[in-house]
């Protein structure tokens, strides 16, 4: 192909004042270095060799969780104020009903096992079980033939407890001492404000409903730009059960526990990863390599970008961990993720505290073989002084009507689809409205909201899924002067000399303007002439100024056939994916994607900021400008702030110059969309990302700015972001003056 591409050899005259026109072109060899990342993808876990890398690879991976989960910076809420009643006495331990609320107006609501008699003065542990993808939850009751067969096959012991075995371990739990926390994951039992079919079976919804004047709803583009999820509100649910348990005064705050199976594995890890004041965890039948979790409710975009559910796990170290495995997706456990856990808590100096009980007989389950192993690992952590096998005993099973929450006096809250618009709406106030509580305070809560803005806009342009920083980049230089690029997973790129930018023939009838149909999952690239000069580099030397016209990631070049195209065709075809692709999974949910790899525009921002951290070697003593247009004005900032994270050092050393030509991310309207970025509205479109740079110059052009660049120009100052262009100072002190809005 290379030797096929036009020579143009450069004449002084043919410049002006020395410049000379080349066009960089950004290749990718094929659609991505690899095929998409599923759920299903072998995900193997490679532990580091030193405690210093374990930490620092620690600290990266929380940030990754909590903004994906929409936890960056934590919401600061009022304290849950849990309603604890209805008692039910079963002679040696109670139930309670519980409701609380999350984020207002959404309720959490479950049962409370206790132990009837607590010494006066002593403090107890608390176990907080998540219950998982069983049939109606905590409501669960399986038929007489389900329960006949667990019987049948030893899976349990007794009827009450093959009929609802996650209302088994509660009890169980209580008489060994325990305070225990079960509760409803949204849209189970008598948590249907968002109801199960929208938690748990998205598919697909209509476009036109998923934003209105009155918000905008889960799984839609919005929310996902938002960092808004359902694995997300069953974090912070899972968080806030953790703050109604402390308040209990018999509970010991140095033995919080936390074990659930299936689903509820999934929130075990998950929460005990990020919360450090879980002391134990145990999750079930969830922890491998393989599987990663196959409900919506389990994944978030940009959640395992770059990492797995071992070492998500792996995060709990070195505190007890506990874990299962069955005839299922963790059959391969005792010989591929187990090794490595038990080296990585060999590596932090307490290799007895992660265990692993495998149990390849059964299928699927929590059963009393594998609870037994979770009681024996509690008592051992716990100190709960029980002999060894701590078996059940058999127990009043309490039906639904018995455990439900609601009643006259505690009634059903309202839900559903205008609920739903309403509560993320809200959740995106709280999250805004803290982040310029800090932009109205004093210095160090404006750096400090730096940092959060820099940490987001590392997770959502991909940073934190491979060491960027350390990321070894191959050049090899071309016989026609150009370069090609290659670097950890990224797609190949290349860099093409040629005399001018390539002509613009956006109306070629091969170019898709519609995005694909819904069942189509293919990726293809198709056709598209368009103009390579919409994002540039300019080199300035004394010499000469060199402009590099760039296509980016997601575009290839090859020798275009005039029978396919016509004689009038550019002498190069450029082809770009009009649409992201996604994986094959009819659930058009966008965290089935984007939760396993980085969007489309997260990579050209990579490759932007290690070309831009070469050039700069390169060309040490030149004055260097990057810029775009559009949408490709975003691609441009968001390479120059993957620059810096690379090397500290190319602050202040490039100019930014961009015409965003009215294009922000709200704009962007599918998840298939080329700009489609998860988190980037969370982090203030793109006026954050230019905040979130450090000693930067920045040239806007355009006629009207958007009045959230003059709000920001105080953060501006703070980190020596010079932006032209952008209104006078008393303008933006006027905005930051406005009344704070109410985050409550």
């Amino acid at each position: 192909m290379l030797d096929r591409l036009p020579k143009f050899p450069m004449r002084g005259s043919q410049t002006l004042a020395g410049m000379a026109l080349l066009s960089l072109l950004f290749l990718a060899s094929s659609a991505r270095a690899q095929p998409l990342r599923d759920l299903d993808t072998h995900c193997p876990f490679h532990p580091p060799t030193t405690l210093d890398q374990w930490q620092g690879r620690a600290a990266q991976l929380r940030l990754q969780l909590r903004t994906a989960l929409g936890l960056h910076p934590a919401p600061q809420l009022d304290a849950v104020q849990p309603h604890i009643y209805g008692r039910i006495d079963r002679g040696d331990y109670e139930i309670y009903k519980v409701t609380f609320e999350s984020l207002p107006g959404m309720w959490v609501t479950g049962n409370l096992y206790r132990p009837v008699e607590i010494p006066s003065g002593q403090r107890v542990p608390g176990i907080l079980c998540p219950h998982g993808h069983w049939t109606n939850g905590r409501f669960m009751v399986a038929s007489d033939e389900e329960v006949q067969r667990q019987l049948a096959s030893g899976a349990e012991r007794f009827a009450s407890a093959a009929r609802n075995p996650i209302q088994a371990r509660c009890v169980q739990l209580a008489r060994m001492g325990c305070v225990v926390f079960h509760w409803d994951m949204i849209g189970y039992a008598d948590s249907v404000q968002i109801s199960y079919e929208r938690a748990h079976r998205f598919a697909k919804q209509p476009r036109e409903l998923e934003r209105t004047d009155a918000g905008w709803l889960l799984f839609s583009p919005w929310a996902e730009m938002h960092a808004q999820s359902v694995m997300g509100l069953q974090t912070l649910a899972t968080q806030r059960a953790i703050d109604m348990l402390l308040q209990l005064p018999e509970v010991d705050p140095q033995r919080i526990g936390i074990t659930g199976a299936s689903g509820g594995g999934t929130q075990t890890f998950i929460v005990a990863a990020l919360d450090q004041r879980l002391a134990l965890a145990f999750p079930a039948v969830m922890v491998s390599t393989g599987m990663q979790g196959g409900c919506t409710c389990e994944n978030a975009c940009s959640l395992r970008t770059g990492t797995g559910n071992v070492e998500i796990a792996g995060l709990i170290a070195p505190r007890p961990l506990g874990m299962t495995a069955a005839d299922d997706w963790t059959r391969t456990m005792p010989q591929d993720g187990f090794p490595q856990l038990k080296q990585l808590y060999a590596l932090c100096g307490h290799a007895d505290r992660v265990e692993l009980f495998p149990a390849l007989h059964f299928k699927h389950n929590y059963n009393h073989v594998s609870r037994v192993a979770m009681y024996g690992f509690v008592n051992k952590h716990f100190n709960l002084g029980f002999e060894s096998p701590v078996l059940e005993r058999d127990f009043t099973f309490s039906h639904p009507e018995e455990l439900t929450v609601w009643d006259p006096k505690h009634p059903q809250p309202e839900g559903g689809e205008a609920f739903e618009r309403r509560l993320l709406r809200r959740w995106s106030e709280i999250a805004d409205g803290q982040m310029r509580s800090m932009l109205r305070g004093d210095q160090p809560q404006v750096a400090a909201l730096g940092q959060v803005l820099q940490d987001g806009w590392r997770v959502v342009l991909g940073t934190t899924t491979l060491p960027y920083a350390d990321l070894e980049v191959h050049v090899e230089r071309l016989a026609d002067g150009g370069f090609e690029f290659t670097a950890g997973d990224l797609p190949a790129w290349r860099a093409m000399i040629a005399a001018q930018p390539l002509p613009d023939q956006a109306d070629n009838a091969h170019f898709g303007n519609q995005p694909p149909a819904d069942d189509d999952h293919s990726g293809v690239w198709q056709p598209w002439h368009r103009s390579a000069g919409d994002i540039h580099i300019d080199i300035r030397s004394p010499e000469s100024t060199r402009r590099y016209y760039l296509a980016l990631a997601g575009w290839r070049m090859q020798p275009v056939d005039s029978s396919d195209v016509g004689s009038s065709a550019s002498p190069l075809l450029v082809q770009r994916m009009a649409w992201q692709p996604l994986v094959a999974n009819p659930r058009l949910a966008a965290a089935y994607t984007f939760g396993y790899n980085r969007p489309l525009l997260a990579d050209q921002a990579l490759q932007i900021g290690l070309t831009l951290a070469w050039m700069a070697q390169e060309f040490p003593d030149a004055e260097r400008t990057v810029g775009g247009n559009g949408v490709d004005a975003l691609a441009a900032a968001a390479g120059l702030f993957c620059a810096q994270q690379r090397n500290a050092d190319l602050r202040d050393q490039w100019t930014l110059e961009c015409d965003f030509q009215g294009f922000t991310l709200s704009n962007v309207d599918h998840i298939r969309h080329r700009a489609f970025l998860p988190g980037g509205l969370r982090y203030w479109d793109w006026p954050g990302l230019l905040a979130a740079l450090r000693d930067a110059r920045i040239d806007l052009h355009g006629d009207d700015l958007p009045t959230a660049v003059r709000e920001l120009e105080r953060l501006y100052a703070a980190r020596n972001v010079t932006i032209k262009g952008a209104a006078p100072a008393e303008d933006a002190e006027d905005a930051a003056e406005a009344p704070e809005e109410d985050a409550e």
